[in-house]
């Protein structure tokens, strides 16, 4: 059997097609487009037609993809994180995706966002997962399954929006305001963090781990230290520059500074000096939920759609 699922995040839209035919889903097909929806935003966080016609576009060519390597036009789910929960026409996007899609768009809660976090990398032990996005961050602590977790307001778009960054001199205030979120909402999940698995999802930790490789061949490690220093340099360059920085996908450039100063305060807060960096997404929990019904005898995903 294979099913897809895209996933409508705060700055990218992505795809997973996986064969479900055995005890753990076989990724098929994964694929990304960048449609910037938290971008998209408008005062009163209305999403603007532009931005919902270029996502809406966009999930139609991930349709068309998944369709291609096998999947059912009845096997593909469609569901979206933060920026969507903050539209205030999310009714009307909703719609709209439907119409060029041809598929019911699912709005998940940050709880539900969290929970997928931590399935697609969970592996028995006690783990701390931190999930850095556009819009917001997930914060989860569990063994088999989630059994605490929080959704910050704290995303690398959003922080790019309300806190502007002109150098490095604006970093410290930055990391010191988001740690002291950090402690605030999250302080009992962080409790003895540096003793336990942690693991980092994201786009802001894979291309510090990119980034940090160049500098760093013999040991890429992605230390709070490290972090830091990269967020300075990166601070004081224009998008522009960024855009030629080995390691950094050019659509990161604009708002990569922000997500590492999340990354830092996450870092710093939980006391874990090196982080394990995954390139699974809450796509692939998605699928690992999916795949545990069905070998449980249901068809339903991780939410319906």
């Amino acid at each position: 059997m294979i099913r897809a699922a895209i996933a409508i995040g705060s700055n990218s839209t992505r795809m997973l097609a996986a064969s479900l035919n055995g005890p753990e889903p076989l990724p098929l097909l994964r694929l990304r487009e960048d449609t910037k929806l938290f971008m998209g935003l408008k005062d009163g966080f209305v999403l603007s037609d532009t931005v919902m016609d270029r996502t809406a576009q966009a999930v139609l060519r991930l349709k068309k993809a998944a369709l291609a390597v096998g999947c059912g036009a009845d096997g593909i789910d469609l569901y979206a994180t933060s920026a969507t929960r903050d539209a205030s026409n999310r009714d009307q996007f909703t719609r709209r995706l439907k119409e060029a899609a041809g598929l019911l768009l699912y709005v998940m809660s940050g709880e539900e966002e969290a929970a997928l976090a931590f399935a697609a990398v969970a592996d028995g032990t006690d783990t701390l997962v931190m999930d850095i996005g556009g819009g917001s961050t997930e914060i989860i602590l569990g063994k088999e399954g989630a059994e605490g977790s929080v959704s910050l307001q704290a995303g690398a778009s959003r922080m790019l929006r309300s806190c502007p960054i002109a150098s490095r001199a604006d970093i410290p205030p930055l990391v010191q305001r988001l740690r002291a979120m950090v402690r605030e909402e999250a302080g009992a999940l962080l409790r003895d963090a540096g003793r336990r698995r942690t693991v980092l999802l994201g786009g802001t930790g894979t291309a510090a781990r990119d980034m940090l490789a160049v500098r760093f061949p013999e040991d890429p490690a992605v230390t709070t230290r490290r972090v830091l220093d990269l967020a300075a340099d990166l601070a004081d360059m224009t998008p522009e520059n960024r855009r030629r920085v080995p390691g950094l996908p050019e659509a990161k450039a604009e708002h990569i500074v922000h997500g590492l100063c999340i990354l830092s305060a996450l870092l710093l807060e939980s006391g874990a000096e090196r982080t394990e960096i995954s390139r699974l997404t809450n796509l692939d929990g998605w699928m690992r939920r999916l795949n545990a019904n069905i070998n449980n005898g249901t068809r339903k995903g991780g939410s319906e759609t």
